[in-house]
């Protein structure tokens, strides 16, 4: 059942080495191979065999246990290198120091994709996915319309059945489409359900992250979880828009690069926090005396640019795509030694995790390009 029998077999026939060594054979008085009565037995088996392979009744449905372990998930603590792992789906593998350094700025603007953007949100849930799971419980059961645009979420990338996975990639969709409610038809598409779902997953993650007073007088300083609740102009959104790519377009989180386990302190010189990103793009520029300041923005002058450019704009409702390809681009040789071209189309798909494991001609994807 070998692939590259029926694709590659014929091409002895023009190859130079095929007479060569055939002739040496002859002369040496050893039969050759009949290549060509090799190729039609193998074509008439194909013909006359309809079915290669049987399988056992299988479903689709039902959940499949994955304990993650904790001998193998290593923190990140750092921003270089961070992209690599903790947006490309090795959701077993690496997992944030704390939920904030995910949000530093110096990892989030290294994104190069959606996908990157959608798979770094999904490491971030999972560290909370069992305070989540009574949340999450009825996220798969329709809560939102299904819809063919769901692409950008629900391509392969995750084993058929591995509850959490399933889970988030439901979520991370619904947490957009409540972000734009009051654009076209999103609020339809919502619902009441959906909104709630999100603003409970919310609450709870809200107790996790730091956020400045976003006041010039005392920005380096956090409020604490009580004056945040009590905020209706910076909880509200929170709720609503958390871990959208509004709400990061309108907050930026600043903290150093390294992140010291052993620190126990949590300040501004400690911790990544939410900072306003209008406040800091007037602050970053401006000389302060005080340390903490001056830090803080320290940490805007040097990814505040990169990190607005990611994340400016909005999103919609629009279903439109655009699709170029580009002609001339990427050429490899094959074994046989003949010259092949591939379309550029698989350079955009070439960084997108959800490639993983897919199986092209009986060979891994990444393998084949």
């Amino acid at each position: 059942t070998n692939s590259n029998l029926l694709l590659d077999f014929y091409r002895h026939r023009s190859s130079p080495y095929f007479g060569l060594f055939t002739d040496y054979l002859r002369q040496r008085g050893v039969p050759a191979p009949d290549y060509e009565l090799q190729y039609s037995e193998t074509l008439r088996y194909y013909e006359e065999q309809k079915t290669l392979h049987g399988y056992a009744r299988f479903t689709l449905s039902g959940s499949m246990p994955s304990t993650v372990n904790t001998k193998t998930l290593q923190p990140v603590t750092g921003t270089e290198g961070a992209v690599v792992k903790l947006a490309r789906s090795s959701y077993y593998k690496y997992r944030a120091i704390n939920f904030m350094f995910g949000f530093n700025a110096g990892i989030l603007h290294g994104l190069a994709s959606f996908c990157e953007f959608n798979s770094l949100r999904k490491n971030q849930l999972l560290a909370f996915y069992e305070a989540l799971r009574p949340v999450l419980g009825g996220c798969r059961g329709g809560a939102v319309a299904t819809s063919k645009y769901r692409d950008y979420y629900f391509l392969p990338q995750y084993e058929v059945g591995q509850e959490e996975l399933v889970d988030l990639h439901h979520y991370t969709y619904l947490i957009d489409l409540c972000a734009m409610v009051g654009n076209a038809n999103s609020a339809a598409l919502v619902g009441p359900d959906g909104l709630a779902m999100v603003e409970r997953v919310n609450r709870l993650l809200v107790e996790h992250i730091h956020f400045s007073t976003q006041k010039k007088t005392n920005y380096e300083q956090f409020l604490s979880l009580a004056e945040l609740q009590s905020s209706k102009r910076f909880y509200a959104p929170i709720l609503k828009t958390f871990l959208s790519a509004q709400y990061l377009s309108d907050f930026v989180g600043l903290g150093f690069a390294e992140v010291n386990p052993k620190e126990k302190d949590v300040n501004s010189l400690t911790q990544t926090a939410f900072y306003l990103s209008e406040m800091m793009g007037q602050q970053m520029y401006r000389m302060e005396h005080e340390f903490e300041k001056e830090c803080i923005n320290q940490m805007a002058r040097s990814a505040l640019r990169k990190y607005s450019q990611k994340f400016q704009g909005g999103q919609n409702l629009h279903q439109k795509y655009r699709v170029s390809i580009r002609i001339g681009h990427g050429f490899t040789y094959s074994k046989y030694n003949t010259l092949m071209h591939f379309l550029n189309a698989a350079e955009a798909y070439w960084h997108n995790p959800d490639l993983n494991n897919i199986q092209v001609f009986g060979k891994d994807i990444r393998a084949l390009l």
